[in-house]
């Protein structure tokens, strides 16, 4: 854990200094976290360059 305020938390996981997630405690409350591989996040949809 990398900073928090209030339900807000800045972590980032074991390895993986350069990048950070921001995570909303508020939502997980009465809900587990698994980690490993088989999980995954789908991938952020990104807009390309318009000119």
């Amino acid at each position: 854990m990398l900073a928090c305020i209030g339900t807000q938390v800045l972590a980032s996981l074991d390895g993986d200094g350069e990048l950070a997630y921001l995570l909303d405690l508020g939502a997980l409350k009465g809900r587990r976290i698994t980690l490993g591989a088989q999980f995954s996040s789908p991938p952020a949809a990104v807009q390309s360059a318009l000119f």
